[in-house]
């Protein structure tokens, strides 16, 4: 979480201050947002647990169970912003929960905490307070005409084990609500908590959507302390941390960030799958897992907003090519849906419908038998996020996203009244979609070593070999590379080739950019590549809190690097 900043709107943090606050956020508070009414320190607590449970360092060094540092956050590199919205008087603060979510916006975070409910009950359905949490997640503040999204998490509440307990607003539709599990500490790491508020929706839609540890969970506290405590604010957090890794490691590989609809797709299919049925009112589709979906190209294997219905009916239709026939693939569709009125039942507003054909079958999204998609016509009316698990895929699938109906304004920065657009991630397949593309590992090397990618077309027939030029912009060398086809008939090619300062390879400058250009008969794909080449200069390295058995070493560099410390016992 190096290159995050985080929202938690909360009861604040510590004294509110970025230094002399708890040992392990020392540091790591960007932001204090505090409201009328508030004592301006966090006199309950747990926004001090919240906190610490997403970003602490463990700087404190104090040994808890299992012989784990206490206060290790899911991402210590991350920088917090931190409200005190739920302290205040009143509460709401007199700007509503809208001005809370954009004083959070207008940090410069894009993913935001909430481990709390808006007091209005469980299981009542669409509430008014719905609207707004979808509406910002498109756009923070309704004063601007355009996008300022946010990926936003709720905790699903602490009102189980009953059905349809999920509190208020996190039936809403474009958030991320997250369900409580225990963890190897309790020696219950697959269970739900008998706390953790269940689903469905009221509508019947899928709520929680993933679920994560919150059981006894020991984090920081006021002052100097840690603390332990159970439930899904802690589930919610811990789950936070995790999506601010993926963002990061997603965010690094492609030209554009990941949309919130993108990154629910992503925390979907980076579940570990821990019921016999996918989903689960109790834990939705799994445990979050930040290992679960790490793909080699990942721009090959997603298509982000690119594309926007505007009439009920029209289709968006791709080639899935599987990448290992031993696995399944898994397919998810979302979309940032229009807000709702009031009590709408269902709350679904724009319905699309996610179609895969395999072995001579329609799957339609959301009919599992298990933990696996079963054949069926049968859509899916209510959820904004679909998903499909092919058991058995063949090498080559035609996918469909369809417009089912449209009733309100998917996208309301442009003048269209009825549209959608959408986000799709697939697991264990290259997507061909019908503009070519061009997938790099990442977007920066050093300059020297090899450049792997691959080249996606949706020609027919697919050519038998592909050729795509690469030119350096200040080294002023150029070489075409050519590309042969990663499996027969596919569209799919492979190709690689090497950054040197002489040939044979591509000749290159430290800073230079590289053009990777490929010409099809639909228009001509072009991904660009930066080449870092020098090494950042070591300034100094400082030995800090030195005892008897630890050190901590700050190593200070010309420019941000990672570094291996390698040391032994004398």
């Amino acid at each position: 979480g190096l290159r995050t900043r985080i929202g938690i709107i909360d009861s604040g943090c510590g004294n509110n201050l970025s230094s002399g606050n708890h040992p392990d956020l020392d540091g790591q508070l960007s932001h204090f947002l505090t409201y009328s009414g508030s004592p301006g320190f966090d006199y309950v607590g747990h926004g001090t647990h919240i906190a610490g449970i997403i970003a602490g360092t463990t700087t404190s060094r104090v040994i808890g169970p299992m012989g784990y540092f206490k206060g290790a956050g899911a991402a210590p590199g991350s920088k917090l912003a931190i409200s005190d919205a739920l302290i205040a008087l009143p509460f709401p603060p007199s700007t509503g929960f809208q001005g809370m979510i954009q004083d959070i916006a207008s940090t410069g975070t894009h993913l935001c905490n909430n481990s709390w409910n808006d007091g209005e009950g469980s299981g009542i359905g669409y509430h008014p307070n719905c609207a707004i949490w979808d509406s910002a997640v498109r756009n923070t503040d309704i004063g601007y005409s355009g996008e300022w999204p946010i990926s936003i998490v709720f905790s699903a509440g602490n009102r189980g084990p009953g059905p349809q307990t999920i509190t208020s607003p996190k039936e809403a539709k474009n958030i991320i609500t997250v369900g409580a599990l225990g963890n190897y500490l309790t020696g219950s790491p697959d269970e739900p908590i008998d706390l953790s508020s269940r689903g469905p929706c009221i509508d019947g839609r899928i709520a929680p959507l993933i679920a994560a540890p919150g059981e006894e969970v020991i984090s920081t506290w006021p002052e100097t302390d840690f603390s332990s405590g159970s439930g899904t604010s802690s589930a919610a957090a811990h789950a936070t941390g995790v999506l601010a890794l993926m963002k990061e490691w997603w965010d690094e590989r492609l030209t554009h960030p990941v949309s919130p609809a993108m990154l629910k797709g992503i925390a979907v299919l980076s579940t570990d799958i821990i019921t016999e049925q996918i989903p689960d009112p109790a834990v939705g589709w799994g445990r979050i897992n930040f290992s679960q979906f790490q793909p080699l190209y990942p721009s090959g294997q997603k298509f982000d907003r690119g594309y926007v219905f505007t009439a009920p009916g029209e289709r968006w239709t791709a080639r899935l090519i599987t990448q290992d026939l031993h696995k399944p693939v898994d397919i998810v569709l979302c979309w940032t849906d229009p807000p709702a009125s009031p009590g709408a039942t269902p709350a679904l507003v724009n319905n699309l419908d996610l179609i895969c054909y395999n072995n001579g079958q329609q799957y339609w999204g959301n009919n599992f038998a298990g933990v696996f998609s079963e054949s069926s016509a049968l859509p899916d009316n209510l959820n904004n996020l679909e998903r499909i698990r092919l058991e058995t895929p063949e090498r080559s699938m035609n996918l469909d996203v369809m417009a089912t109906s449209l009733m309100g304004d998917g996208v309301p920065e442009n003048s269209i009244l009825l549209d959608q657009d959408f986000a799709l991630v697939v697991k264990n397949a290259y997507l061909v979609t019908e503009s070519p593309g061009i997938h790099l590992e990442k977007l920066k090397y050093g300059k020297s070593g090899p450049v792997e990618f691959i080249v996606t077309d949706n020609s027919e027939p697919p050519p038998t070999t592909l050729t795509v030029e690469a030119t350096s912009f200040f080294a002023n060398d150029s070489l075409n590379i050519q590309c042969s086809p990663l499996y027969d008939n596919s569209g799919v090619y492979s190709a690689g080739f090497e950054l040197t300062d002489h040939e044979p390879g591509l000749v290159t400058e430290d800073s230079d950019i590289v053009v990777l250009r490929f010409p099809n008969s639909v228009e001509t794909q072009e991904k660009t590549l930066l080449v870092d080449a020098v090494k950042p200069d070591f300034l100094k390295i400082t030995f800090m809190d030195v005892n008897a058995t630890s050190a901590d070493l700050l190593i200070e560099t010309t420019e941000f690097s990672y570094c291996t410390v390698k040391y032994r016992k004398v």
